[in-house]
């Protein structure tokens, strides 16, 4: 039965991945959390939910699916860096996450630029940042969650 319910969860989580690269932010969160009704242990699925929850302004909301998501694939640069921009979304520290993602892939752009930018210690301002560097992310293709 495991592998039936591992199928079926990651076959509603491809078009969660689909609806986030079109832009289609209620309808991926609620295929990711369908996903997650057969399967809780899909690190994308919480990725999905916390990149919807930031978009539309809830970034206390979007910690803890990071740190989900973070928890299922600590190895995962990209689920450390949206953990930072969740972070830095809701006030918090982004700093460690980031360094985290920066360690597990040091030659990648998006990480040495948002480091630069989210690097002072300042909350206002990494509040005001998040939001355009999850955009960057998000544009740049190089997060699996919109290639699933």
């Amino acid at each position: 039965i495991a592998p039936l319910l591992i199928g079926a969860s990651y076959a509603r989580l491809q078009p969660a991945g689909q609806s986030l690269e079109h832009g289609h932010y209620a309808q991926a969160k609620s295929q990711a959390l369908s996903s997650l009704s057969l399967s809780a242990k899909r690190p994308e699925a919480y990725a999905i939910v916390g990149v919807v929850d930031l978009r539309e302004g809830f970034a206390q909301a979007a910690v803890p699916a990071m740190v989900k998501a973070v928890s299922y694939e600590p190895e995962g640069w990209e689920y450390q860096y949206l953990l930072a921009l969740a972070r830095a979304g809701a006030g918090a520290d982004p700093r460690p996450a980031l360094r985290r993602a920066l360690v597990l892939n040091p030659p990648e752009p998006l990480l040495r630029h948002a480091l630069l930018l989210l690097g002072p210690e300042d909350p206002r301002r990494w509040e005001r940042l998040a939001p355009a560097l999850l955009q960057a992310a998000l544009a740049s293709g190089k997060l699996s969650i919109t290639s699933l």
